[in-house]
């Protein structure tokens, strides 16, 4: 506060006048650093707000600075993000200021580098003619992050494989198939290109003989 004094020709006056300044408003993420998503799947960062309520978070993402507005009326929201790439908190506003350049001031991280891990992928490969009572062996090619699970259509299941060759034995005749996969972070997506291949197995038919006749011969005389 400050007193001011005004004198004009015959009277003076004196006043008291209080100024209050006002703290610049701050948002920051919940985190910092690389996080980690799978494909098409969402992460959920909290961001939160001092200041006054309410608040008008500016973000940008990449290389778009006005990407988008996100209004809260609490001092902590939630942010579902889809996309990779990097995010900035880029202004703040609350009910009496505008923060235009928090990270000068912020005691949190403003910035959030998401990243997307690779979707793991399984190739099936085999299949032919093979003899009764016999088997044969089907080939898994995998890729991504171990250990992987995938199960095969006639239900049976591989859990905690590290290799990224897998042999498969089937002694029935059929169509086999990848249903499903998976590996340390992430899971194949359905109707994606991270399962491909079907293996066809036949099995031969057994070679039989019929005898469709019977008659009588004298001995030493061909039948």
């Amino acid at each position: 506060c400050r007193l001011l004094s005004l004198q004009d020709a015959h009277c003076s006056s004196n006043q008291t006048v209080t100024w209050r300044v006002l703290p610049q408003p701050m948002a920051t993420f919940s985190e910092s650093g690389p996080h980690h998503i799978c494909r098409g799947a969402l992460s959920n960062v909290q961001v939160f707000a001092t200041g006054a309520s309410p608040w008008s978070i500016h973000l940008a993402h990449n290389d778009n600075a006005s990407w988008k507005k996100v209004s809260m009326a609490a001092a902590q929201t939630t942010l579902s993000l889809r996309e990779a790439g990097n995010y900035a908190i880029v202004a703040v506003q609350d009910a009496h200021c505008t923060n235009e350049q928090p990270e000068l001031h912020a005691s949190g991280p403003v910035a959030l580098q998401l990243l997307t891990y690779p979707e793991p992928r399984a190739v099936l490969q085999g299949g032919g003619v093979m003899n009764p009572m016999s088997s044969m062996d089907l080939v898994v090619t995998l890729s991504g992050i171990p250990p992987f699970q995938f199960q095969l259509n006639d239900g049976r299941i591989w859990s905690n494989v590290m290799e990224q060759e897998v042999t498969i034995t089937v002694s029935e005749a059929g169509i086999y198939r990848i249903t499903s996969l998976q590996d340390q972070h992430c899971q194949c997506q359905s109707g994606g290109d991270c399962i491909v291949g079907e293996a066809t197995v036949i099995v031969r038919q057994i070679p039989t003989a019929v005898i469709s006749s019977a008659g009588t011969f004298c001995e030493g005389q061909d039948g």
